[in-house]
């Protein structure tokens, strides 16, 4: 067992060291306290509590006696009749403040204002009985859970002490205790685990490796804190144990810890947490992202012209969350422009989720549009962007004809050639044509704009040359997307006209 807890840890020294699964950010916004006996100083503060009105009570252990605090540090006021030191303390929905007096096995109530209202317990292992009562907590009916840490137990009782009921679990000196708004229960241990059970102690599961997690806390959320005291860090969780984020690092500056006793969390989200080694509490912050995230657009084909592409284009989109601090991407979307079949006025597009390793390639023909948007984990969501993908695969469709094809007899007499054909490109459009004319004895000249047009040729031909005289005409047509394509089209002048 003593191997077991080293090594959880050395790997929660390391755990709360690195910050990569952080999705959240806490910022320090406030702080008091110093070492002393006087109004709003401290002597190892063991606990921090809100109460429903945001007031903060701090267990100021050192100098025997609570100390209570408007929400941004100011005093209110002191009592100090708690007997020996005390080790924690919690708040009831009606203000009523719990302080559990370890040494003398009991716990003691109190008005917000100090007034002592009853104590119950001594030591012992029966019913209502403690050895080192350690960590206490309320739900929302007014039930009181105490861990009963020598006992290695949980008992809870009526809020004016009466007994209800008990469980024990492989708890081996259980810590602090919580309990979230729908009546679950943690516990932390010396084990340096969080242990999650209902409210009549029926185990659920459990979770980390801390090193001496003396506080714990919930939110109204129900997402559970944790004060890692050696760790000097705080560990934020999902109520099933999913870590969400943690701060803090061993210190005396802002923001830093030094052996973090305690930790509560008000109706607003603020954690305070009782800075032992430091004297003072600290009240931290989550620093929301109102910014959307914004995503970019990145094709990979073969390149054409004027924006075309010649093959399948395959789509990457890559979203950044532009948030102060950012809390991450969490999902980007696309459409091809396809209307949603569940949508009876055909208006709105179907999305689907992009996946990096499976990314949209396009493969028809023409212009798609693509439309995308990408949404982080606080809900922001980017205004849709879209781009057009333009694809021809295809050179444009080029033919020539001439009449006539055959000139004769030979008379050296001009003759008037017509010149037909076509060229066309049905998806990016036909770009430019142009002509080309040779003589096969480069003797006559022609200029060529377009079909439909005549030129003149000599009807004559070298008598030794048996081939006959050719004139050729040609054609070559390039589409927007950069395709060229060429025909071409002979007169020709027999040597004879025999076969």
């Amino acid at each position: 067992m003593k191997k077991l807890i080293i090594a959880g840890i050395i790997f929660s020294i390391l755990f709360c060291a690195s910050q990569a699964l952080a999705q959240e950010d806490y910022k320090m916004v406030l702080k008091w306290g110093s070492t002393g006996s006087g109004d709003g100083q401290f002597r190892m503060p063991y606990d921090v509590a809100v109460d429903p009105s945001g007031n903060v009570y701090v267990l100021d252990t050192g100098n025997i006696r609570i100390q209570k605090f408007t929400s941004n540090g100011a005093f209110i006021t002191k009592w100090g009749n708690l007997g020996l030191p005390t080790t924690k303390l919690t708040i009831d929905p009606s203000g009523n403040v719990y302080a559990v007096d370890s040494v003398n096995n009991r716990i003691q109530e109190f008005t917000s204002n100090g007034a002592f209202i009853t104590k119950w317990g001594s030591y012992g292992s029966g019913n209502g009985q403690f050895n080192y009562p350690f960590g206490i907590a309320i739900d929302s009916l007014g039930y009181v859970y105490v861990t009963d840490s020598r006992n290695n137990r949980i008992q809870k009782f009526t809020s004016n002490g009466a007994f209800v009921t008990k469980w024990a679990s492989q708890f081996q000196y259980p810590y602090a205790i919580a309990v979230d708004p729908s009546g679950y229960v943690y516990v932390t241990d010396s084990i340096g685990h969080v242990q999650k059970f209902t409210s009549d102690g029926i185990f659920i599961k459990q979770w980390g490796w801390f090193y001496y997690p003396s506080g714990i806390a919930v939110d109204s959320s129900g997402n559970v804190y944790v004060a890692d005291t050696f760790n000097y860090c705080i560990q934020k969780f999902t109520s099933n144990g999913v870590l969400i984020t943690r701060w803090g690092t061993i210190g005396h500056g802002d923001g830093q810890l030094q052996e973090p006793f305690g930790v509560a969390v008000d109706h607003s989200g603020n954690v305070y947490v009782a800075d032992r080694g430091n004297n003072r509490i600290q009240k931290f912050a989550l620093l929301s992202d109102s910014a959307p995230p914004t995503t970019t657009i990145s094709l990979s084909g073969t390149q054409g012209k004027n924006n075309w592409y010649t093959s399948n284009v395959t789509v990457t989109l890559d979203a950044v969350d532009e948030g102060t601090p950012p809390c991450g991407v969490d999902k980007t979307y696309y459409s091809l422009g396809e209307f949603d079949p569940n949508d009876p006025t055909f208006t709105k597009l179907l999305y689907y989720v992009y996946d990096l390793n499976n990314p949209p390639v396009i493969q028809l023909e023409g212009t798609t549009t693509i439309y995308y948007y990408s949404v982080d984990k606080d809900g922001n969501r980017e205004a849709d962007k879209s781009a057009a993908i333009n694809i021809d695969k295809m050179p444009p469709i080029v033919s020539i004809t001439v009449t006539p094809a055959t000139i004769w007899p030979p008379n050296n007499k001009k003759v008037s050639v017509k010149i037909d054909g076509s060229a066309t490109d049905a998806v990016s459009g036909l770009a430019s044509k142009s002509f080309t004319f040779t003589d096969k004895y480069n003797e006559v000249t022609a200029s060529i704009a377009d079909f439909g047009q005549s030129i003149n040729v000599i009807a004559s031909r070298n008598g030794k040359d048996k081939d006959g005289r050719t004139y050729t005409i040609s054609v070559i047509a390039e589409d927007n997307a950069g395709w060229t394509a060429t025909s071409s089209a002979e007169i020709l002048v027999p040597h004879d006209m025999r076969k």
